[in-house]
Protein backbone atom coordinates (compact mmCIF):
# COMPACT_ATOMS: atom_id res chain seq x y z
CA UNK A 1 0.00 0.00 0.00
CA UNK A 2 1.06 3.31 -0.74
CA UNK A 3 2.07 6.55 1.37
CA UNK A 4 -0.56 8.41 -0.06
CA UNK A 5 -3.69 5.53 0.43
CA UNK A 6 -2.00 5.20 3.91
CA UNK A 7 -2.61 8.87 4.82
CA UNK A 8 -5.98 8.68 3.44
CA UNK A 9 -7.07 5.89 5.35
CA UNK A 10 -5.78 7.41 8.16
CA UNK A 11 -7.25 10.99 7.68
CA UNK A 12 -10.70 8.87 7.15
CA UNK A 13 -10.32 7.04 10.88
CA UNK A 14 -9.25 10.40 12.34
CA UNK A 15 -12.43 12.08 10.95
CA UNK A 16 -14.63 9.32 12.09
CA UNK A 17 -12.93 9.52 15.65
CA UNK A 18 -13.59 13.18 15.47
CA UNK A 19 -17.43 13.28 14.72
CA UNK A 20 -18.42 10.29 17.47
CA UNK A 21 -20.11 11.28 20.68
CA UNK A 22 -17.42 12.12 23.12
CA UNK A 23 -19.59 9.78 25.31
CA UNK A 24 -19.12 6.76 23.14
CA UNK A 25 -17.21 4.25 24.02
CA UNK A 26 -16.36 2.91 20.47
CA UNK A 27 -15.08 6.33 19.76
CA UNK A 28 -11.54 5.18 19.21
CA UNK A 29 -13.02 2.08 16.47
CA UNK A 30 -11.81 3.40 13.60
CA UNK A 31 -7.81 4.10 14.71
CA UNK A 32 -8.11 0.72 16.31
CA UNK A 33 -9.12 -0.66 12.64
CA UNK A 34 -6.29 0.90 10.88
CA UNK A 35 -3.45 0.12 13.46
CA UNK A 36 -4.99 -3.58 13.61
CA UNK A 37 -4.78 -3.88 9.91
CA UNK A 38 -1.02 -1.98 9.18
CA UNK A 39 0.02 -4.42 12.33
CA UNK A 40 -1.46 -7.34 10.28
CA UNK A 41 0.49 -6.23 7.12
CA UNK A 42 3.89 -6.45 8.85
CA UNK A 43 3.76 -9.12 11.60
CA UNK A 44 4.26 -12.63 10.47
CA UNK A 45 0.59 -14.30 9.46
CA UNK A 46 1.02 -16.99 12.51
CA UNK A 47 1.05 -14.34 14.83
CA UNK A 48 -2.19 -12.71 13.58
CA UNK A 49 -4.41 -14.71 15.37
CA UNK A 50 -2.83 -13.85 18.37
CA UNK A 51 -3.12 -9.90 17.90
CA UNK A 52 -6.27 -8.29 19.12
CA UNK A 53 -8.70 -5.62 20.87
CA UNK A 54 -9.18 -5.06 24.75
CA UNK A 55 -6.47 -7.22 25.55
CA UNK A 56 -6.63 -8.11 29.36
CA UNK A 57 -3.05 -7.92 31.01
CA UNK A 58 -2.06 -8.65 34.58
CA UNK A 59 -0.37 -5.79 36.72
CA UNK A 60 1.02 -4.77 39.81
CA UNK A 61 -1.87 -3.97 41.38
CA UNK A 62 -5.11 -5.34 39.02
CA UNK A 63 -5.06 -6.44 35.36
CA UNK A 64 -5.73 -3.79 33.02
CA UNK A 65 -7.50 -3.80 29.58
CA UNK A 66 -5.40 -2.69 26.72
CA UNK A 67 -7.06 -1.34 23.29
CA UNK A 68 -4.76 -3.85 21.52
CA UNK A 69 -2.40 -5.89 21.87
CA UNK A 70 -0.53 -9.39 20.89
CA UNK A 71 -0.18 -11.58 23.48
CA UNK A 72 1.79 -14.93 21.96
CA UNK A 73 2.23 -17.41 23.20
CA UNK A 74 -1.64 -18.17 24.55
CA UNK A 75 -2.60 -20.52 27.35
CA UNK A 76 -1.21 -20.84 31.08
CA UNK A 77 1.73 -19.00 30.07
CA UNK A 78 0.81 -15.73 27.88
CA UNK A 79 3.49 -13.48 27.68
CA UNK A 80 2.06 -9.92 26.14
CA UNK A 81 4.83 -8.67 23.42
CA UNK A 82 2.78 -5.40 21.80
CA UNK A 83 0.47 -3.42 23.62
CA UNK A 84 -1.21 -0.41 22.91
CA UNK A 85 -2.87 2.45 24.87
CA UNK A 86 -5.51 4.23 22.35
CA UNK A 87 -6.76 7.66 23.61
CA UNK A 88 -7.89 11.00 22.61
CA UNK A 89 -8.29 14.42 23.74
CA UNK A 90 -11.08 16.49 22.34
CA UNK A 91 -11.39 18.80 25.14
CA UNK A 92 -9.31 20.88 27.62
CA UNK A 93 -5.92 19.80 26.19
CA UNK A 94 -3.91 21.55 28.12
CA UNK A 95 -5.33 20.29 31.19
CA UNK A 96 -5.97 16.49 29.63
CA UNK A 97 -3.12 15.94 28.19
CA UNK A 98 -1.06 16.12 31.87
CA UNK A 99 -3.48 13.24 32.93
CA UNK A 100 -2.80 11.27 30.38
CA UNK A 101 0.80 11.18 30.69
CA UNK A 102 0.29 10.63 34.57
CA UNK A 103 -1.90 7.58 33.27
CA UNK A 104 0.65 6.14 30.71
CA UNK A 105 3.50 5.86 33.02
CA UNK A 106 1.21 3.98 35.79
CA UNK A 107 -0.16 1.47 33.04
CA UNK A 108 3.77 1.20 31.45
CA UNK A 109 5.53 0.91 34.38
CA UNK A 110 2.65 -1.92 35.87
CA UNK A 111 3.15 -3.85 32.87
CA UNK A 112 7.01 -3.46 32.79
CA UNK A 113 6.96 -4.87 35.93
CA UNK A 114 5.80 -8.21 35.43
CA UNK A 115 6.77 -8.32 31.31
CA UNK A 116 9.93 -6.46 31.11
CA UNK A 117 10.15 -7.70 27.02
CA UNK A 118 6.90 -6.15 26.25
CA UNK A 119 6.65 -3.12 23.92
CA UNK A 120 4.53 -0.98 24.93
CA UNK A 121 2.78 1.81 22.74
CA UNK A 122 0.26 5.28 23.18
CA UNK A 123 -1.79 6.75 20.41
CA UNK A 124 -3.07 9.81 21.55
CA UNK A 125 -5.52 11.61 19.50
CA UNK A 126 -5.29 15.45 20.35
CA UNK A 127 -7.48 18.73 19.09
CA UNK A 128 -5.15 21.21 18.90
CA UNK A 129 -8.12 23.45 18.17
CA UNK A 130 -10.39 22.56 21.12
CA UNK A 131 -10.77 24.96 23.74
CA UNK A 132 -8.94 24.87 27.26
CA UNK A 133 -10.81 25.32 30.16
CA UNK A 134 -8.40 27.85 33.00
CA UNK A 135 -10.58 29.29 36.09
CA UNK A 136 -13.81 27.83 34.98
CA UNK A 137 -13.53 29.67 31.18
CA UNK A 138 -13.44 28.32 27.92
CA UNK A 139 -10.49 29.63 25.89
CA UNK A 140 -9.41 28.84 22.29
CA UNK A 141 -5.47 28.32 21.56
CA UNK A 142 -3.92 31.47 19.78
CA UNK A 143 -1.21 30.59 17.50
CA UNK A 144 1.22 27.74 18.73
CA UNK A 145 0.45 27.69 22.48
CA UNK A 146 -0.51 24.19 22.78
CA UNK A 147 2.75 23.13 20.85
CA UNK A 148 4.41 21.53 23.79
CA UNK A 149 1.46 19.16 24.35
Amino acid sequence: MDTGALVLELQEALGKVLRAAKQNSGRQDPVADYLLNRLRQRLPTHLHAHLGREVQVPGLARPKSWDLGLVYPEGPVRKPRLLLSLKSILANPSGSWPNRLDDLVGEVSSVQMLFPEVVVGYVAVLDYGAPTKRKGEYTYPVGDELRPL
